[in-house]
């Protein structure tokens, strides 16, 4: 943390960039998870992988 003058740390700069990180991060991983249980969903209907049990219907 850097001191000017006054002994005050100038935080500014990084306290705005940690909402837009958050975000980013957040958008990431839901895609990544909507694409992922998207084609595991697919080689479990149409491939015939993993449980055989698995289906409700």
């Amino acid at each position: 943390m850097q001191y000017y003058g006054d002994t005050v740390p100038r935080t500014r700069g990084w306290l705005t960039k940690v909402p837009a990180i958050t975000a980013t991060f957040w958008v990431i991983k839901v895609l990544s998870t909507t694409v992922g249980e998207t084609f595991a969903d697919y080689l479990t209907v149409n491939v015939g992988l993993g449980p055989s049990g698995s289906r409700t219907s």
